[in-house]
Order: structure tokens, then sequence, then C-alpha cells
């Protein structure tokens, strides 16, 4: 407030010094009391002098109004005032107080709800102080406004509205306190808007990388699509809510702004009231000298003054426009970003479509390979067979995919039982090919050589050694697979093959192994017999090495393995490999337990090992308690 500068504190002294004599030349003030029909206080109802709009104020909470009357209004022999109340049918004006006016006729103009009152001079000595309840009905006669007189109360409606200018107000905002105040919105604004627009872009980026992903990305899941879109969904709903922050804050700044008008506006007010004051107290003290330092100190003042808020409102409608620059930014980049969502969801279509003939083709793929198990199921032993030959064993048997590059085969010859266990290269259908082929061939071979032993002169074994059926395996799928050519692929398989045959209580087990090893357990301890190293098939053995034969004798009781590598290669969830020593240590810890015991003890281990991890390969295990 400017009365701390010291300027108005000296003119405060000599006013306070000749009183006696300002107290004649004081200014002229009008208050009073508005009430409703039932003695309740209104607030809010506007009072104002005709063609003075700056003699303008509001009552307060309770009622009451207080209003300054220029000089020039004293000194004319009729004036209006003005009373606007909206959506009142009736009001009161109660202990109408001045020392030079008393209220000749108060009516309601119906058409603008405006009172109205006029005044007549009495005599200077005479002090007015009625208490008169004067009723404001919508039946009085009404009188016409001009037009200019309505654009005048509109534009001071507004610019009043929300002041409710309470009696006996006095400014308290100095201009240094309003232009921190700016400074403090500006700042406060600025730093929020960058947040705001810089989360903004942030979400607009990670939509755009989601576009990015879904647009280049070929073989992605169903899932990893699902969660794209409903990110993409949850980034939308963000940005909508950072667009509604924006606005907010648009509206909020726009709000500091307009009460930062009104204090600059009612600083205006108070400044002109203060000058009219000083050169009154000049007039009456006639010190020519105090009076041209008083107009020059206040000249500056008011200089300074209002330099400062012509830069406040400059700042204001720099910063309004920056707002509205930005404003259109944003609208364009939302209008961007949904160009951009009905082009992910035209593609999102294109790729539901594609889906779903994906998923055709899957099920009739599914329901081909589903028939080709149903097949390779067909050439597996049956449990009959099985029971009938070996007696008491197991079967491990577990694809990886619906069919198997493993498979197990059997075959009678002669009181002799040959068992084998077949890894083929690969698994799945390529795998499932492997074996039907393999399958056909070990059939093939047993059948020929076992002709061949009949019709030979020295019958010093009429049956084929496993190693024989080996060797004419290879070399029947090189031909086959047509290997022999250079552009030919080099697919094979790695084989276990035991000939099985009684003697008495005991049985003879002759061995030969193609990259494979076997398992026996005798005497309470695990005996691994590894096979030739050479696999069946492929452009690349080294045919030089022979099959070899290895024979051992089992008593009851004792037992032997055979197994491919899909057990031990079986990852753990951090995808290491379950390893060979865990599988034979669990051969000979269970090796004394029955056959059932035995088959339960290396499931739950698989189990618990691999923690529902998918398998790496086909797995497969027989066990032979003799």
């Amino acid at each position: 407030m400017l009365r701390t500068d010291w300027t108005y504190k000296f003119l405060l002294t000599i006013y306070m010094l000749i009183g006696s004599v300002a107290f004649l030349y004081a200014q002229k003030t009008m208050q009073g009391l508005i009430v409703n029909p039932k003695n309740e206080p209104i607030e809010g109802v506007k009072i104002y002098i005709k063609n003075y709009q700056e003699a303008t104020t509001y009552t307060d909470i309770n009622g009451n109004f207080k209003i300054v009357i220029p000089d020039e209004v004293n000194k004319l022999q009729e004036i209006e005032f003005r009373l606007k109340v909206k959506d009142k049918k009736q009001i009161f004006a109660k202990k109408i107080a001045n020392d030079s006016i008393k209220f000749h006729k108060i009516y309601l103009d119906p058409n603008q709800q405006i009172v109205v009152a006029t005044k007549r001079p009495i005599k200077k000595d005479t002090v007015v102080n009625t208490e008169v309840a004067i009723v404001i009905d919508e039946n009085e006669n009404s009188i016409a406004e001009t037009e200019e007189e309505e654009e005048e109360t509109n534009t001071n409606e507004k610019s009043q509205k929300t002041n409710n200018a309470q009696s006996n107000y006095v400014p308290k905002t100095t201009s240094e306190k309003i232009e921190n105040s700016l400074n403090n919105v500006s700042k406060e604004f600025s730093e929020v808007q960058k947040q705001v627009i810089a989360k903004g872009q942030k979400i607009q980026a990670e939509i755009k990388k989601i576009y990015e992903q879904l647009a280049s990305a070929t073989d992605i899941t169903d899932d990893e699509r699902k969660r794209l879109l409903e990110k993409l969904v949850e980034l939308e709903k963000q940005l909508a809510e950072n667009s509604k922050i924006y606005n907010d804050l648009q509206q909020q700044a726009s709000e500091s702004l307009r009460k930062l008008r009104m204090q600059v506006d009612q600083q205006n007010v108070d400044l002109e009231q203060l000058s009219r004051l000083a050169i009154i107290l000049g007039i009456i003290i006639g010190i020519v000298a105090i009076i041209a330092i008083i107009f020059l100190l206040i000249a500056r003042r008011l200089k300074k003054q209002r330099d400062t808020i012509s830069a406040q409102k400059d700042e204001i409608e720099n910063q309004k426009q920056k707002i509205e620059i930005q404003n259109v930014e944003i609208k364009e980049k939302n209008e961007s970003l949904a160009d951009r969502i009905n082009e992910i969801q035209i593609q999102n279509e294109i790729i539901t479509a594609q889906k779903t003939e994906i998923e055709e083709q899957k099920k009739q793929t599914e329901d081909s390979i589903r028939y080709a198990l149903t097949i390779q199921q067909a050439i597996l032993p049956t449990q009959t067979q099985m029971q009938r030959r070996l007696g008491n064993y197991f079967v491990i048997y577990k694809p990886k995919d619906i069919v198997s590059g493993d498979f197990y085969w059997m075959y009678e010859a002669n009181e002799i039982t040959y068992l084998a266990v077949v890894d083929c290269t690969g698994h799945g259908v390529p795998g499932g090919f492997m074996s039907l082929i393999s399958y056909s061939l070990l059939n093939d071979i047993m059948q020929e050589l076992l002709e061949e032993k009949m019709h030979e002169k020295n019958k010093i074994n009429q049956n084929p050694m496993p190693s024989e059926v080996l060797e004419e395996l290879h070399w029947r799928l090189f031909w086959r697979l047509k290997q022999d050519d250079e552009k030919g692929n080099n697919d094979g398989m790695d084989i276990s093959l035991c000939m099985i045959q009684k003697q008495g209580e005991n049985t003879l087990l002759t061995f030969a192994g193609a990259k494979h090893t076997m398992c026996t357990f005798k005497n309470g301890q695990l005996l691994p017999i590894k096979g030739t190293s050479r696999s069946i098939g492929g452009r690349f053995q080294n045919t030089e090495k022979s099959f070899q034969d290895q024979t051992i004798e089992l008593k009851p009781k004792e037992c032997l393995y055979l197994f491919t590598d899909g057990y031990a290669d079986s990852p753990s969830p951090d995808r290491k490999k379950l390893g060979s020593k865990r599988m034979f240590d669990t051969f000979e810890n269970n090796g004394n337990l029955t056959i059932p015991e035995q088959e339960q003890k290396l499931n739950d281990l698989l189990k618990e090992y691999s923690q529902g991890t998918p398998q790496r390969d086909d797995i497969t295990i027989i066990g032979i308690q003799v």
C-alpha cells in the first residue's frame, strides 16, 4: 500500500495538523444498508452514480455499502444513484446517510432490474440520517435507459463482479507485491508447463515405439501383441489426462492473471483518489513550494508504477500468446497421434485377419501332425509284446513336439529279442519322418540278414549280431537319403541296439551302439557301456571305424538301461542341463527298487528340476529288470 511511502507519511502529518480546515473540504460519501423483505442483508448489490462509473461499489456480506461521491457530483442539482439487482423482486434501502444529499424518489426499472434514486440538494448544515425502509417493487413506473447507459452498466458489472466491494475497502497491494505475484505465477506456470509438455512428448514417444514394434514384427506372439495394444490404450488415457492437466493449468493461469489485473485496476483507483487528496491538501495549506515538491514526488511515483504496470500487462500478454501457441502445438500433436492410432487400428485389423488365417492353417497342420502321431505310435511295440518278451520293464517316452524324432524298436527271432532305442536327427515332423524311415530299414535288414544266415553253409550263428545290423543300417540310410551327392543332407541317427537271450536263470546281453551308451546295474553298482563313436548315416562319417559288439551276463534282479540324450539335456528355469551324472546317480541309487518305483523316481527328478520349463529335446528311457 502506498501509505508506507515517506511522501505520503509527510502528507498525512500535514493533513493531521490542519485537520480542522480539511474537514470542511473532505470528500462526501454515501453509505447505507440493503435488505430483502425479510429484513435479511443482500450481498453483491451494485451501487453506482450515473455517468460516473469510477464511483461504484457493491454491498458486502452484511448488506452494507459506502460510496465516495466525486466533487463534481456534489455541485450538481440533480443526480441519479443506481442499484443493480439481478433476479430480485423486491429490496429495501435502509439507513441511507449523507451530509448533503437526501433521496427524492427510488423505484425499480423491471426491464433492466435497476433501482434508480435521484437526489435534491439540502442545506449544508443539515445531516440526513434517515432510517426509512423503501420497498422496491416491480409494479412501479419504469424509465428507459439509453443504449450508451446499458453498455456502461454491462462493462462495469463484468469488471466488478468478483469484487463484492465491501464497505470501507482500502487497497492493500503494492506494485512490488503485484510484480512478485506475476513473476511467481509466470515461473510456476512455466515449470509445470514444461513438465506437462515433457510428459506428453514421452507418452507420444512410447506410442510411436509400440507402433513401430507392431508394424515391423512379423513373428510377434498373440500375448505380446495383446500386451502392446493394452499398453497403447493405457498410453492414450495418460495422454488425454495430460491434456486435461494442461487445460486446467491454462485456466488456473488465466484466473491468476485476472486477479492480478483486478489488483492493478484497484491500485489505479487508489492512486487516482490519493492524487485528488494531494491536490485538495495542497490548495488548503497554500504553500506553493510544498505543493510543487509533492506534485514532483507523486508524478515520479505514479510514472514508475504505471511503467511497472504496463510492463506487467505486456508480460501477461506475452505469456498468454505463448500459452495459445503451445495449445495449438498440442492440438496438432493430438491430431497426428489420432492419425497414427487410426493407422494402428487398420494394421491391427489386417493382423487379426492374418492371424485368423494362420490359426486355420495351423489347425490343419496340427491335424495332419496328429494323424502322423497315430502312424508313429503304430510302429512302436505294444505293451503286450514288451511284457511278454522283457518281463519287468518301464518306458519313459516324452516327445518334445506332437511327433518325435525318438522311437524304440523290438524284433523277435529264434527266441532272441532285439531291442533298440533310436535318436534321429531333429525332432517334430522332420524327426518323425526319419523315425519312420529308420523303423522300415531296421525291419528290412533283420528279415534279409536272417534269410542270409539260414542259407550260409557254416552256421556258426544264425542270428545277426548288433554290430552287423548297425553297419547295414548305416549304408542303407546313406543310399536312401542320397548322401553320396555333394549337395545331399547330412541327417542320420544315434542308436543303442541290444540282443537279449535267456540262458537258464541268467540273461546274455550283446550290445552295440552308435554314439550311444548303455548302463547295467550289477552287484549294487552302475556300469556304463559306451558304444562306438560313430553315427548312422551322414556324409562325413568315419566308415573305417567298425561298430563293436560287447557282451555281458546279467543275473536275476539286475537291470539294464537304454536311453537317448533328451533326459540329460532337460533344462532348468535358468537354462542349465540336468546332466548325465544326475541321471546315472538316479539309476544307481534306485537300482534295487522295483521297476515302477524306478520310473517314478526318474519322473520326479525331471519334474522337480525343470519346474515346467519346456523340453529341449525328445526324451526316451527304457529300463529292464531281468
